[in-house]
């Protein structure tokens, strides 16, 4: 009123908040890193989407980019656990290849969805992170069924002759080096007891860079490859991708060359006692050099001959 005095009322109101259902938590996009080359099955990331009202969520993949990232990965709920979680798992192992996968990496949209309200989506991104690779050997070098490397040589080439070269590969791209770790002849089940020789020099080398495998055979008098003193010789090269053996990532690879005999003799002209004939009865005169393949045998020396030429043993 407008007497003198203040005078006031107080009432009581009472606001009722009515519940609404309120959307889980979820970005528009998450990033996730993978390491490539990771075996199937792992799990890559857990995602959590806070909800307020505590409702389990559930996921569904949409869509890929490109198209196969759907089956490269898979998004599914983590579990009673965790009910606003989801994980991701590698599906296939293969499309982790750094130097093949895309290059804006595998993204994967996928609705998340309270079961109220509408499905929110989100871009989740798998970015490949690269990984130091061994080399390789390139492919086609072994013979089938076999673990090494084959190649041959005729007996006393000269230094620096080319036997065969190491061919590997390298996925990232590092400068790669070749060395022989070890190497030796051997000489089992030959008949006549081969190998008797003694080795004067280590008989290869390698080029550091190229991957060739040369004869080292500096001194014409004394050959490093001689048949007569071994006929097989096996080496270990080791191909790196680091001068740094701490740092290295590398693999080994067998190697054996075969050497190949040579006529040793020089004949100018000899004759037999008796006369050596032929069926038909005539005496056969032999002249020249390099008259073919030596071969030995513990009997007596005899020639003969035949429709490629003059045999001895």
């Amino acid at each position: 009123d407008d007497g003198p005095g203040q005078l006031e009322v107080q009432e009581v109101i009472r606001v009722n908040v009515t519940n609404q259902p309120d959307p889980p938590q979820v970005p528009g996009t998450t990033t996730v890193l993978v390491r490539e080359n990771l075996a199937q099955a792992t799990v890559v990331a857990v995602l959590d989407f806070p909800d307020e009202d505590g409702d389990t969520l559930t996921f569904t993949p949409i869509r890929g980019e490109p198209s196969w990232a759907l089956t490269t990965f898979t998004l599914r709920a983590v579990g009673p656990s965790m009910p606003q979680a989801m994980e991701a798992i590698v599906a296939n192992a293969s499309a982790l290849d750094f130097e093949r996968g895309p290059a804006g990496g595998f993204h994967v949209w996928v609705n998340v969805s309270d079961g109220t309200t509408a499905p929110q989506t989100i871009d989740v991104v798998f970015t490949l992170v690269n990984e130091r690779e061994s080399p390789i050997l390139v492919p086609g070098q072994l013979k089938s069924g076999q673990s090494f490397i084959w190649a041959n040589v005729t007996e006393n080439p000269p230094d620096g002759f080319e036997v065969l070269d190491i061919q590997a590969f390298d996925s990232d791209g590092d400068q790669l080096l070749f060395e022989i770790v070890s190497q030796g002849p051997v000489d089992t089940n030959v008949p006549g007891g081969a190998g008797a020789g003694t080795l004067a020099r280590t008989p290869f080398t390698i080029d550091l860079v190229s991957g060739t495998i040369r004869v080292n055979s500096p001194d014409v008098a004394q050959p490093s490859v001689d048949y007569d003193a071994f006929r097989f010789y096996e080496l270990v090269v080791r191909v790196s991708d680091s001068p740094d053996p701490l740092d290295a990532r590398w693999f080994e690879v067998r190697v054996r060359v075969d050497v190949l005999d040579t006529p040793d003799m020089s004949i100018l002209g000899f004759e037999t006692t008796p006369p050596l004939m032929t069926r038909g009865g005539e005496t056969v005169l032999l002249f020249g050099t390099n008259m073919g393949p030596l071969y030995r045998n513990p009997g007596p020396m005899v020639a003969a001959v035949g429709a490629t030429g003059v045999e001895y043993s």
